[in-house]
């Protein structure tokens, strides 16, 4: 089986256990993973053309993988079941921990809010469906006889959630996957790097984790 990205490995155990059992009983499992964005400046995006919110063009780049039936950025889903105080990020004054710029001891948000970057880690999550097929197929209906038949058997695999983990090197391209004309986009690296070094971070980088339904 092929091992996921998971925060630990006895995580990693029970998710690799859980779709173990899955496949014992004929049956299969989706899962949720998240991308993290480390190291990106703030002010990415737009707050006022509603095609240029990162958050919207993110989610919807997320969308488009075959599978995925919803989109998490930050806490996600959960927004909708806390009160305020347990979704809103507070903001501090700089420290020397913090770098030379305002932020806050949690990132429920995800580092995106009213549609562009805040300068905390980028955290997008995609919801993937469990795989169709079935080792027990579920009643069907043949289409050239409309009699009942059972779903045809086509997969062997019991969850695909560890091969959403894609991951694609930049290219010059938005959130959108269109081209960023040259100048503007040398403009933001100059400011990017300048920014970097004025906080002592690195550049972007991804990671990749994922959970199964269990």
């Amino acid at each position: 089986m092929r091992r996921f990205d998971a925060w630990t490995a006895m995580l990693q155990q029970k998710m690799m256990a859980f779709i173990d059992a899955a496949k014992e009983a004929g049956d299969t499992v989706g899962g949720s993973f998240e991308v993290i964005a480390t190291g990106v400046p703030p002010g990415l995006g737009s707050y006022v053309q509603w095609d240029r919110k990162l958050d919207g063009r993110l989610a919807q780049a997320m969308m488009c993988i075959h599978a995925i039936k919803a989109v998490g950025i930050g806490i996600g889903p959960e927004a909708a079941f806390r009160p305020g105080s347990r979704v809103h990020d507070e903001i501090l004054p700089p420290t020397v921990r913090r770098g030379t710029r305002p932020s806050g001891p949690t990132n429920r948000a995800g580092g995106l809010e009213g549609g562009v970057t805040n300068g905390e880690d980028v955290r997008v999550s995609g919801f993937m469906k469990p795989i169709a097929t079935l080792m027990k197929p579920l009643r069907s209906v043949d289409l050239s006889t409309l009699t009942d038949a059972p779903a045809a058997i086509e997969r062997s695999d019991v969850c695909a959630v560890p091969g959403r983990g894609c991951r694609r090197r930049g290219d010059g391209r938005d959130g959108a996957g269109r081209r960023v004309p040259g100048e503007i986009r040398r403009r933001f690296h100059r400011r990017n790097r300048a920014a970097l070094r004025r906080d002592g971070r690195t550049g972007p980088r991804a990671a990749f984790t994922s959970r199964t339904t269990a």
